[in-house]
């Protein structure tokens, strides 16, 4: 589950808008052979010695002196005085005859194995003094890794019994139970798809558009029973997704095989919905062969796609009832986007935006041209990455010609024997040319093994550079999976620090830091995996009834594609294995934006079990509600999103929505300050607290928007395109308004196919729009101010967008390693920061980019938990993207202690810093939502404030019906240090 969040909702919508034109909306189900299996890449190992030893008991036989090239019994080195002796066995303590052996050593001394002989014994001698990994295989059994003593020189050390496990069938799957959810009878012939591809991927794009060569994905068909059984699945995290006539696509995220075991999933389908309408391209002309899809309102829910006639129109079916954003694209005309869609519209039309072309070349730093490379572009923003598809060229003079867009882009480039490398920016023009020249460094790869806790190799598991933006993922182009030896290679890597992820279903995910090297000095590397703690609970109803079949998500922030799905047994049970150390929140019900049902935080350790239950009709102790009414100039709010929150912040969100009079009620709220976050469909939103006096008891917190009206048309660079998909938020432009941040923004809204964009409920005042041009990959655009009076309609006709450049860049601690999740924010030239909510961060090379920016200059701000923030100016001019490295060193903290004139403590007081004069504000980023909470006392009438940059600060307590008494406080804050202030206060003003 997906709370909703001020703007997130938002951002996330136009974010995924730009995937028309990279998506070629196609079902990926149709990537695979006779058996329903696309094929898994190997990890493609190079030509090193292959792992595998005979395995072979001829006990009868006298040991050869050498086996399939390698010596039998003992292998002599010339490294040192050193040696080791040892056996390889079976389960059963079964000595395994022609085991291969080696000990892994760094290049050009690496490659060198011996066989074990009919004793299962082997020697190796001649090593130098030291530890090492010795590697040890046979056909029919799971390769294994152990770790030698420190081998001291002249003496030989035995390391006893190597036992390697016998290879067993595969026993996991899936069973998946498809029911009409109105009358639970089974619906047969249900199209089944499971898929380590992400489902909104799958059913658009597919794995081979995306570059995602290494997915494993099945299909199959439900039978009169409803069931559908797929058997022989790799231990795997997957999406299943059922499809048939006349429902609604339903989909069932992040669905853990473990080993040994037949996984079950239910899956109750509703009636469908269609949208019926037309494409035309920026002359009005039908578009024929375009790709359309929808993506649902607000719950942000993908569906498959469909492709236009002869005289461009399509169909949609599968939908579920609501609002939709309708995505359309086209080679050669660009692609477009219509925002407020419901579904059975049956006029619906989306305008192509047109295109601009890249004619470029690719060559080897300091070399000649690249003869064949993959080139993948994308713009900045949220999902850009992932919904990127692949070009492949093939030229001798490394020369390509691609399309796209208007937008500022990244391109990365990869080749075989190079660095992947990313472009800094390139900005596109409608009908216009833009030339382009890229160089490739030299390549640099990691290759290793991946182990479980006992050093057995494991098949299948994941490696990969994670990037950085929303949402956080493996980038395709620097990835890698184990092969049935569990070796891997990782190339197209830069020759610098960088922080890998390994990830395998059945063990605790691990990241490592290693500098790749030239493939001729790769010595392997062991990877081994822990086996992780287990979360587990019960579902019950208030009066402690189990609750069967109750779907339960386990999740890391906005890193919900990495999200674990279970559902309850029938007594109310549910389990995760593998789980890494961590903070996690743990939903119950669909995973998805603005869905209901209880949240609730864990924290994880190393190993052992958490356990947290859930109760479906409520919590216990959060019996409280909120109440109230939502106006807009006097008149009900129907349908407005209403999220409320207690001191457990978004671990005790309810989401809720008004009813026809403009009511609502959220219940299971804990006494104390709450606050509630409304979002209208008009666009309108407000922050408003108040306070639950009692346990069980009620707040009342009413909400009134404005009469006044705000409207403009978005054009492109050009001054002829309208720039549709684009966000447009209108915020208070008063730098003192309440709390600052989120509580000064009043609505949101996207442009539409026209470029026109509204927004109604405005109160008088004096505001400013900020508008990130998503679709088409504008630049961000803040507004001067402007003033609307009470009742006012205002037009501010024609805003112009630009393609404007980029920022991008290496973040590393002081001793130089690259820094994962650091978020990455911008003040403009006037100090006003360009997005309220950033999501740009650093990926686990400690790179990040940020494109769609305005000409001029930047502040660079870098956030990270546990460091002082760090700021640096940069200059984005159209001369090329600009480039910001940075340092983070350690912060310091400031504790504040609010009393009144009595000495007791005051509680929900809020700490305002100040430096300077100017009021100091986080950004709030991708990385920080969850700990960017306002700063406020508690019932000790303390708080604690970490991170800051060192600095001297003036510290304000602000609490309604209070004043200081005296002149407020200043600190010095030190890197790593804490500083004590006391605040006191009196009632009055």
């Amino acid at each position: 589950m997906r709370k909703a969040l001020p703007l997130v909702l938002v951002v996330v919508l136009g974010g995924l808008a730009f995937l028309g034109w990279q998506k070629k909306w196609f079902v990926g189900a149709d990537n695979t052979d006779s058996s329903g299996t696309t094929s898994l890449a190997p990890a493609d190992i190079e030509a090193h010695g292959e792992l595998r030893g005979a395995g072979r008991v001829l006990p009868t036989d006298a040991d050869p002196k050498e086996y399939e090239g390698d010596p039998v019994g003992k292998l002599k080195l010339a490294f040192g005085t050193a040696s080791i002796t040892g056996r390889v066995v079976s389960n059963d303590a079964t000595p395994i005859r022609f085991a291969r052996v080696s000990v892994v050593l760094s290049p050009p001394d690496g490659g060198h194995s011996v066989r074990s002989t009919k004793d299962g014994t082997f020697e190796i001698q001649g090593l130098a003094a030291g530890e090492y990994d010795v590697r040890a295989s046979a056909d029919g059994f799971v390769s294994r890794s152990v770790r030698t003593p420190g081998l001291v020189a002249g003496q030989a050390a035995a390391i006893g019994d190597i036992t390697l496990k016998t290879k067993t069938a595969s026993k996991e799957g899936l069973r998946v139970k498809v029911v009409e959810e109105a009358s639970g009878r089974p619906v047969a012939g249900a199209k089944v798809l499971a898929s380590t591809l992400n489902y909104a991927l799958l059913v658009t794009l597919g794995a081979e558009r995306t570059g995602t060569t290494d997915a494993i994905t099945r299909q199959g068909v439900t039978d009169d029973n409803g069931v559908c059984e797929m058997t022989g699945l790799s231990v795997e995290k997957y999406d299943v997704v059922v499809e048939a006539k006349g429902f609604i696509m339903e989909p069932v995220e992040n669905v853990v095989v473990a080993a040994g075991r037949v996984e079950h999933v239910a899956v109750a389908l509703k009636p469908g919905m269609s949208i019926q309408g037309t494409v035309v391209d920026a002359e009005g002309s039908p578009v024929a062969g375009a790709f359309v899809t929808g993506l649902g309102f607000p719950s942000f829910r993908s569906y498959e796609g469909s492709k236009t006639s002869t005289a461009g129109t399509f169909t949609l079916d599968g939908l579920s009832p609501g609002g939709y954003m309708l995505v359309a694209a086209s080679d050669g005309k660009g692609s477009g986007q219509s925002t407020g869609i419901k579904a059975g519209e049956r006029a619906a039309r989306i305008q192509l935006k047109g295109v601009g072309t890249v004619n470029g070349k690719v060559l080897v730093k300091g070399g000649g041209p690249v003869p064949e490379f993959i080139l993948r572009p994308y713009t900045a923003g949220p999902f850009q990455y992932v919904y990127s598809r692949v070009t492949r060229v093939k030229d001798e003079g490394g020369k390509f010609t691609i399309q796209l867009p208007p937008g500022a882009y990244m391109i990365d480039v990869k080749a075989d024997g190079a660095s992947t490398t990313t472009t800094t920016s390139v900005s596109v023009t409608p009908n216009q040319t833009t030339d382009l020249t890229i160089e490739l460094p030299p390549e640099g790869i990691v290759r290793g093994v991946v182990t479980d806790p006992e050093g057995n190799h494991l098949a299948g598991a994941e490696i990969f550079v994670k990037s950085g933006g929303f949402p956080p993922v493996p980038i395709r182009e620097k990835y890698a999976r184990t092969d049935g030896d569990g070796q891997f290679v990782l190339k197209g890597l830069a020759l610098e620090p960088v922080k890998l992820h390994v990830r395998h279903a059945a063990f605790a995910t691990s990241i490592i830091e290693t500098t790749p090297v030239e493939p001729s000095k790769a010595k392997e590397l062991t990877v081994k995996l822990g086996a992780g703690a287990r979360v587990e609970g019960h579902v019950t109803t208030k009066e402690g009834t189990p609750v069967s079949g109750q779907r339960i998500n386990l999740f890391q922030g906005f890193d919900f594609f990495s999200a674990k799905t279970a559902f309850t047994d029938d007594a109310g049970a549910f389990g995760f294995q593998a789980i890494a150390e961590g903070a996690y929140q743990c939903s119950i019900g669909r995973f998805e934006n603005n869905a209901t049902g209880q949240q609730k935080n864990v924290v994880v350790p190393v190993g052992g079990t958490v356990t947290i239950d859930f109760q479906t009709e409520g919590d216990k102790e959060a019996g409280g509600s909120i109440s109230g009414t939502i106006t807009i100039g006097g008149k009900p709010a129907v349908k407005a999103n209403v999220v409320a929150t207690d001191s457990r912040g978004e671990a005790s969100g309810v989401s809720t929505e008004t009813d026809g009079e403009g009511h609502y009620v959220a219940r299971g709220l804990n006494a104390g300050d709450v606050r509630v976050q409304v979002s209208t469909q008009e666009g309108n939103f407000r922050t408003r607290g108040g306070r639950i006096e009692k346990a069980g008891g009620t707040a009342v917190i009413d909400v009134a928007f404005g009469a006044s009206r705000v409207s403009g048309v978005l054009i492109g660079s050009d001054g002829k395109v309208t720039v549709s998909g684009a966000w447009v938020q209108a915020e208070v432009a008063d730098p003192k308004a309440e709390d600052g941040g989120w509580a000064r923004v009043r609505g949101f809204v996207t442009s539409g196919n026209d470029g026109q964009f509204a927004f109604q409920g405005l109160e008088p005042g004096t505001y400013r729009l900020r508008i990130t041009g998503n679709m088409g990959g504008y630049a961000a655009k803040v507004t001067e101010p402007f003033s609307v009076t009470d009742g006012e309609t205002k037009d501010l006709g024609r805003i112009q967008l630009a393609a404007g450049g980029g920022i991008s860049g290496r973040v590393t601690n002081s001793e130089g390693s690259p820094m994962e999740g650091v978020g990455v924010s911008l003040e403009n030239s006037r100090g006003e920061p360009v997005f309220l909510f950033s999501m740009s961060s650093t990926g686990s090379d400690g790179r990040y980019g940020m494109e769609g920016l305005e000409f001029g200059t930047y502040t660079v701000v870098f956030d990270k938990k546990g460091y002082a923030p760090a700021r640096k100016a940069a200059t984005v001019s159209a001369a090329g993207g600009a480039t910001s490295d940075v340092v983070l060193v350690g912060g310091g903290s400031l504790a504040v202690a609010v009393e009144d004139e009595s000495g007791q403590p005051v509680e929900s007081a809020l700490i305002e810093l100040y430096e300077n004069g100017k009021r100091v504000e986080k950004t709030l980023s991708i990385v920080n939502l969850f700990d960017a909470q306002v700063a406020r006392t508690g019932k000790e009438g303390a708080t604690t404030i970490a991170d800051l940059s060192p600095s001297t600060y003036t510290v304000k307590a602000v609490k309604e019906g209070t004043s200081p008494m005296s002149d407020w406080p200043t600190a010095t804050v030190v890197s790593g240090g804490v500083v004590t202030v006391k605040i006191v206060l009196r009632k009055g003003t």
